[in-house]
């Protein structure tokens, strides 16, 4: 099946460098140094050598450093909002006949 160029240069997936360089933004990299997180789960946490690391221990560490990784993203989001003080726009939906017993809101309104 050809696929015009533009489309295939958009399914395309990104190399692992680029990823690591887009999403570990914070000071400690995911992996790949003494100091990452991968490693450093695998080794302080689950207390393991990680070539002899099991593929649930492989499984428990990943998951603890994307953990890290996001509260990294999350500390810089806040501070960028601290920082830009954006303008936020609260809305409550309503479904398209409003009935709020069906929603379970007719107390509550009352």
């Amino acid at each position: 099946m050809n696929q015009p160029d533009d489309l295939r240069a958009a399914t395309t997936l990104p190399d692992a460098e680029t990823l690591l360089a887009r999403y570990g933004c914070g000071a400690i990299p995911l992996a790949g140094s003494d100091h990452a997180f991968y490693d450093r789960q695998l080794v302080f946490d689950l207390v393991l050598d990680p070539k002899q690391a099991t593929a649930r221990d492989q499984y428990e560490a990943f998951a603890h450093s994307i953990r890290d990784v996001a509260a990294q993203r999350w500390v810089l989001t806040e501070q960028t909002y601290a920082r830009e003080r954006p303008k936020r726009i609260n809305y409550l939906s309503m479904d398209a006949d409003g009935d709020p017993e069906r929603r379970g809101l007719g107390p509550v309104l009352e």
